[in-house]
């Protein structure tokens, strides 16, 4: 019977073991954005002499290399994106309702909540969104969800506006949502604003990530809570229809 050197192969394990971290190191070193040291994901851009730096970071260096002054263009580096894509942790889909889970990161999450979902997508960072509802004896329990996404400084928002219920009161609650992760998100900050009537509602604060779900941001109230007997102090409707104009605004935290 053949002895088995259980030293020897703990070693060897353990040699491999450091292999792979060391490697898992520089992976990560190389995906390190030289502005603001965050992990990048896609897309990830790099000038003519081959530096890279993640999206939001290029639109607030105005597309100037860091590294070296020139250009950057629009040239993404597929290379580091592959490489990334590995890394990356599932997103589910932000459609409320929806099990979709996007595996290949946001820019297919946007294109499947548009092929998938029909969900608007806007180059703009600002907005603005009318919701209509015709007055009748059924609205107490009349629901509707409207979703869009903006795309602005080189990302994406998903934006949410909701009829739900607080305990027995019915409500409307709109917020955004960053299209990426927590450490990002914290990069932004958002603004929305009820108007109506010579009347102003507004919100502000810091869009969630999509790492925390629809749900939980609703039951949260982490956004613009507008109770529907308030809501009828702020409609533009025609005395047949509640009509509410929302504006929102976008914009990096510096």
């Amino acid at each position: 019977m053949a002895e088995v050197d259980s030293c020897s192969n703990t070693g060897a394990s353990r040699g491999e073991s450091e292999k792979h971290q060391i490697v898992l190191n520089n992976v990560y070193k190389l995906l390190e954005c030289p502005e603001c040291n965050n992990i990048m994901s896609s897309p990830i851009y790099q000038c003519p002499n081959g530096h890279t730096i993640c999206s939001i970071c290029k639109f607030q260096v105005q597309s100037l290399c860091p590294i070296c002054c020139v250009d950057m263009g629009s040239i993404r580096c597929l290379a580091l994106e592959k490489v990334a894509e590995p890394l990356n942790i599932p997103y589910d889909c932000p459609y409320p309702g929806s099990k979709c889970l996007v595996r290949e990161g946001i820019s297919a999450l946007v294109e499947h909540l548009k092929d998938d979902h029909d969900v608007g997508i806007y180059d703009t960072y600002k907005f603005n969104h009318r919701r209509v509802q015709l007055y009748s004896n059924e609205m107490e329990k009349a629901s509707g969800i409207s979703v869009a996404v903006f795309n602005c400084y080189g990302v994406q928002f998903c934006y949410h506006l909701e009829d739900f219920l607080v305990g027995m009161t019915p409500c409307y609650i709109a917020f955004l949502r960053f299209m990426g992760e927590d450490i990002e998100a914290k990069r932004f900050n958002y603004v929305l604003r009820l108007v109506g009537d010579d009347r102003v509602l507004q919100w502000q604060g810091v869009p969630r990530s999509l790492r925390d779900t629809y749900d939980q941001v609703r039951d949260d109230l982490d956004g613009l809570v507008i109770p529907r007997n308030l809501a009828f102090l702020f409609s533009n409707g025609n005395g047949k229809e509640l009509a509410l104009e929302i504006y929102g605004r976008i914009w990096i935290e510096h």
